[in-house]
């Protein structure tokens, strides 16, 4: 038997393992450049960890869309989250206010969100990315939508 060290040091949390692992095996080499630019980025103290928490939440809300993992991490960008800690508390206060919310409005009364919770909606479920992204073009929402339409046999072409 060998010997073990006496520490044993973690691996680094790996966002490409975790997309390959969850996601799909086949993980095309953009999406590893892009992971490798937001790595690189410095929005993040803990990049790796982030990208991994962008992509848990995700698949938690029904999608394994890379475009929507992206929006999450803008969105989070922009509030000028910058560590694991308060990426996780900014889920669990839109959990808690989600929550305080319901039941508030009964039927028949309107249920119309504040502007914080639809600026909130937007930049973590596909909303337009901030005007100053230079990736960002609409078209490609839109040819998304078309294509979404096809696959779920909705498509008028």
């Amino acid at each position: 038997m060998e010997d073990l060290p006496d520490k044993i040091i973690p691996q680094k949390p790996d966002p490409v393992t975790f997309y390959t692992q969850n996601i799909t095996a086949a993980i095309p080499p953009i999406i590893v450049q892009d992971i490798d630019q937001w790595i690189a980025k410095g929005h993040f103290d803990e990049p790796e960890e982030i990208i991994i928490e962008a992509l848990r939440e995700t698949i938690l809300n029904g999608t394994k869309s890379w475009k929507y993992t992206t929006k999450i991490l803008i969105g989070w960008a922009d509030q000028g989250l910058r560590t694991l800690q308060q990426v996780q508390a900014a889920i669990a206060e839109h959990a808690r206010s989600k929550t305080s919310n319901k039941g508030k409005y009964s039927r028949g009364q309107s249920t119309e969100m504040s502007e914080a919770d639809k600026a909130y909606l937007d930049n973590l479920r596909g909303g337009q990315a901030p005007p100053d992204d230079p990736r960002y073009d609409p078209a490609q929402d839109q040819e998304l939508q078309r294509l979404m339409g096809r696959l779920q046999g909705k498509g008028t072409e």
